[in-house]
């Protein structure tokens, strides 16, 4: 037998035996399983499920949503989802803005408006501080291209001319939210 038919006939047989012994384990019990539980359930302050009682029991059968059966679906912000007032007072329900909004929510179930636009907030403040110092990286970091090349631009002629710029940022009084949609697997909101 030549040496590569000898070494395919040993790893056809090592084969084999992986498979064997996979199948004689797989899908066997040891007897270490935990017991199957009931997911709608409530549970108790454990973590473990709580007896229901007969009452609990006879309620359940007649009206289930009494019982606690139903769950409502909140989003991250903790509005129920479809709620027309879930973006209220910054988008009205039914606008190009609120819908924007709720493409957003469905396409990242972790969108949270309010910490949204309290790091848009922080942001122009740091894009403010950042210019008044001429700190490019920093606002390499914040701006888009054509933005950047912009203030770049300014800071350039300001130190052409000597002139120093010092700014006190009070703070946003509010934020509106002139626009805001999905483009494919990208939220854009304008401020």
């Amino acid at each position: 037998m030549p040496a590569n038919d000898m070494s395919l006939l040993v790893f056809a047989v090592l084969a084999g035996v992986v498979i064997w012994k996979l199948w004689s384990v797989l899908g066997t019990r040891t007897g270490a399983e935990r017991p199957p539980t009931d997911g709608f359930r409530p549970r108790s302050r454990l973590g473990a499920p709580a007896p229901v009682t007969t009452d609990q029991a006879k309620e359940s059968a007649k009206e289930p949503a009494a019982a606690g059966n139903v769950v409502r679906l909140q989003s991250s912000d903790g509005r129920p989802v479809g709620d027309p007032r879930r973006w209220a007072p910054l988008a009205q329900p039914g606008t190009p803005v609120a819908r924007g909004l709720d493409a957003i929510a469905a396409a990242d179930p972790h969108f949270v408006l309010p910490e949204f636009l309290d790091g848009a907030k922080r942001a122009y403040e740091a894009v403010l501080a950042a210019f008044a110092a001429g700190d490019r990286a920093t606002l390499r970091s914040l701006l888009a291209d054509d933005v950047f090349a912009a203030f770049c631009a300014d800071v350039e002629a300001r130190e052409k001319r000597g002139e120093t710029r010092k700014t006190a940022f009070v703070g946003v009084d509010r934020a509106e939210i002139a626009d805001a949609h999905l483009d494919g697997r990208e939220a854009q909101i304008a401020l």
